[in-house]
């Protein structure tokens, strides 16, 4: 490449006229006789091109011309991507996802449930519950009808206010047991627990 009109000398700076072949060549400087290596001229930087002028777009009669006009926001299972059921759906049709527990449905290989097995599951239950109101009813009996009965007679005293209420505040606890065995049986557990088939 040639060397720049004007050289300067990078240990006295003194500067001189240059000859086009100089570049790149080992030179001694005319004033402090030091060697040095002339640079080579850079080539002038290259003009920009001109942008272009924008053109004008004439925007279409459709209000869809992006494909941005309609948003999908149809609830979509976190699993697998694709479309619930409704927005109130909990479990994926398609993998099945359950998206209340976070897990995946399974499935068990489990033996059938006679009636009369799942009778006698329930006859524990149905105990305590007949038991339940039966106390309920011996209560009020107890409270009501039998302390006008034995009221003015040597027995009354089975029907005083102090028994009563320590009867009652006993059988409460009792009734609590007992309602709340019956309640997880009957109601929240209805079903016996599946046997799986090995």
């Amino acid at each position: 490449m040639p060397a720049p009109a004007v050289i300067s000398c990078p240990h006295c700076e003194s500067r001189f006229k240059g000859k086009p072949e100089l570049g790149g060549k080992k030179i001694k400087c005319p004033s402090c006789d030091k060697p040095f290596v002339v640079p080579d001229e850079e080539p002038p930087a290259p003009k920009p091109k001109p942008r272009p002028k924008p053109r004008k777009i004439e925007a279409p009669d459709d209000d869809n011309s992006y494909g941005v006009g309609h948003v999908d926001i149809a609830p979509r299972c976190p699993n697998c991507a694709k479309e619930m059921l409704n927005a109130e759906a909990i479990i994926c049709v398609h993998c099945g996802y359950n998206t209340m527990t976070r897990t995946h449905g399974t499935t068990k290989r489990v033996y059938d449930v006679t009636r009369m097995e799942h009778f006698l599951y329930l006859v524990p239950s149905l105990s305590l519950a007949a038991a339940f109101v039966a106390i309920v009813l011996v209560m009020i009996f107890y409270s009501t009808v039998l302390t006008q009965w034995l009221e003015g007679t040597g027995w009354s005293w089975i029907t005083h206010e102090s028994l009563r209420m320590w009867s009652t505040i006993l059988l409460l606890g009792l009734l609590w047991a007992l309602g709340s065995f019956a309640f997880k049986t009957l109601v929240m557990a209805p079903r016996p627990p599946d046997i799986e088939k090995e």
